[in-house]
């Protein structure tokens, strides 16, 4: 499952390659239900950015997450090469200028 205390028990407390420096985006899993409902009733056209308002980096977010549940943080090598390349502050204005508000605009945990 995607359960966010099972699978960063399997981080919490190793090394991974790179600085943790990228971005993030998260949405609650409501606010996809949701908007997708919002688009087809309003029979909404093109694309739009499912996330959330934060804009974390995947340091901040692993170590509010082993904050959260009381595990060892994570650690970062950045003499090791980091394989994620996207790194993206993607933006969800086109949605909130549709009509739609976001459930869970700064849900992260």
């Amino acid at each position: 499952g995607r359960e966010l205390s099972k699978r960063f028990e399997r981080l919490a407390g190793t090394t991974l390659p790179g600085s943790g420096d990228n971005f993030i985006n998260w949405i609650h899993r409501d606010d996809i239900v949701q908007a997708v409902e919002f688009a087809r009733r309003n029979r909404s056209q093109g694309i739009y950015n499912l996330v959330n308002d934060i804009k974390l980096t995947t340091r901040e977010v692993t170590d509010k997450i082993c904050d959260r549940y009381n595990l060892p943080k994570v650690l970062w090598d950045s003499s090791q090469p980091n394989f994620r390349t996207n790194n993206a502050r993607v933006d969800n204005q086109k949605l909130k200028v549709a009509g739609y508000e976001l459930i869970h605009a700064e849900t992260l945990i």
